[in-house]
């Protein structure tokens, strides 16, 4: 007689913890949805913790649990797009090789598919297991997948990728590969402040990107978050230092917002110069713009780092746009549509080098004012 395999029951709390550890994927709406599914109809007054253990004592089967698996590999507005520039014009050709020797090397290890974007691009697409024990168990393990996209331009190569840890790994594989089939090291330009720890440059960053986006005006900021460069791991300070976090969010929000708005000028406002002399700067902005063209649809965008002390792991993402509707916007954000939100991404990228660039030119220009030739402050 053969022997079973393993079982597995979810348990009561197992399914609690996983419905109400991710409100974007099941927000209290989703939840009575759910409920009424199974024909139960719970009322609106019901918040998420509530619904959630009403729905956790209900009998689910092998498939339904499988579907509230499967709602947390669906990638929501939070997911986020990372970039870097190849300082190399390579060709299609170039890509392919290297992708395809990738995927043979991984082999049945995760799924590779690999091919041309157009005349000019190439992209890499995996699926893989993401594995995080550090999560609620239904969580623990997720099917995910990556988009990697290879753009070939005149003198450089811009590479687009999730900003996820298993794609930048994937992301430089491939650059090593081709700095290896060209027998040179490829150039690499990207987002980085390690070495540029100036709070008023870091800030200023943030201030051409939001500005510079091409074929948009600036409308409105409605999130900032700001950091200073960590000077204590006293952790009996811990909570002083939120508390001053949070505050300096609040006081840094005001500051921009009274530039988008307004057109008052940030970098020599009072307000600011105060801020930068106790050595807080911007690390995280979320911020709408309008289209310059008919219809004129206005774009939500969000930009950050991944370790905002630093300046490293630079991302950016897009939460939605409101587009009109008998002259009138929609109240609430709409997902855009593929071709547009790849657009807007490129839209982003090339605003962000461009202030970067200009950073790094500023200080520059600080260093030689200084006397001192070499890079950092």
């Amino acid at each position: 007689m053969p022997k079973p395999g393993p079982l597995y029951c979810v348990t009561d709390k197992e399914l609690y913890d996983a419905v109400l550890s991710s409100k974007q994927h099941f927000s209290a709406d989703s939840l009575r949805d759910l409920a009424r599914t199974r024909g139960v109809i719970y009322s609106a007054a019901d918040d998420r913790a509530e619904l959630a253990d009403r729905l956790s004592v209900m009998i689910f089967g092998s498939k339904e649990i499988n579907a509230i698996q499967a709602e947390f590999e669906t990638a929501g507005r939070g997911e986020k797009t990372t970039s870097f520039r190849l300082n190399t014009e390579l060709t299609q050709a170039d890509i392919k090789q290297v992708a395809e020797d990738y995927r043979e090397a991984v082999g049945d290890q995760e799924k590779v598919v690999t091919y041309g974007v157009g005349s000019a691009g190439y992209a890499v697409d995996l699926e893989y297991t993401d594995i995080d024990f550090s999560k609620t168990r239904l969580r623990q393990r997720q099917t995910r997948e990556a988009h990697i996209e290879f753009m070939i331009e005149e003198g450089h190569t811009i590479v687009t990728l999730p900003a996820t840890e298993k794609a930048r790994k994937t992301a430089e594989k491939l650059r090593e590969q081709l700095c290896a089939r060209k027998q040179t090291d490829i150039g690499l330009e990207e987002i980085n402040f390690s070495g540029i720890t100036d709070p008023k440059l870091r800030t200023t960053f943030f201030i051409k990107l939001i500005s510079g986006l091409a074929g948009l005006t600036l409308q409105d900021v409605t999130r900032v978050k700001a950091d200073r460069e960590d000077t204590s791991n006293n952790n009996s300070e811990n909570d002083e230092e939120a508390e001053k976090g949070d505050e300096a969010n609040e006081e840094m929000l005001g500051i921009v917002r009274a530039m988008a708005i307004h057109g008052q000028s940030l970098l020599t406002s009072p307000e600011y110069q105060t801020m930068a002399r106790r050595g807080f700067f911007i690390t995280s902005i979320t911020w709408s713009a309008k289209k310059t063209v008919s219809p004129y649809e206005i774009v939500e965008f969000d930009a950050e780092f991944d370790e905002p002390a630093s300046g490293t792991g630079f991302k950016y993402g897009l939460r939605g746009w409101y587009t009109q509707r008998s002259g009138e916007y929609t109240k609430h954000p709409k997902p855009l549509p593929p071709e547009e939100k790849k657009g807007f991404l490129g839209v982003i990228e090339r605003a962000a080098i461009g202030a970067f660039r200009a950073v790094q030119q500023e200080l520059a220009a600080q260093n030689q004012d200084n006397g001192n030739p070499g890079g950092g402050t």
